[in-house]
């Protein structure tokens, strides 16, 4: 048995957080002959960031007994969406 040259390319279309991922193989024997195969791959951010800290709760307080604002941070399954692809 002789193997075949394979080539890969990967291409990816779309912006934000939403967008497709295409993977491409083709192989290629000696007379020229080719064969292709094509991995698409969807990519969709659909889960919502988390707080990370305890969360504030409602309270009636004096005009003079405002609680300071707390720093609040999140975290997120899929970090920044892509732009420009």
């Amino acid at each position: 048995m002789v193997f075949a040259e394979v080539t890969y390319k990967e291409v990816t279309s779309g912006q934000g957080c939403q967008y497709e991922i295409y993977r491409i193989w083709t192989a290629e024997d000696a007379c020229g002959n080719t064969t292709t195969h094509k991995q698409t791959i969807v990519v969709s951010d659909t889960e919502a960031p988390t707080f990370v800290e305890s969360l504030p709760t409602d309270v009636a307080v004096a005009c003079d007994a405002i609680p300071a604002i707390p720093t609040i941070t999140a975290t997120d399954n899929c970090g920044l969406c892509r732009s420009n692809l």
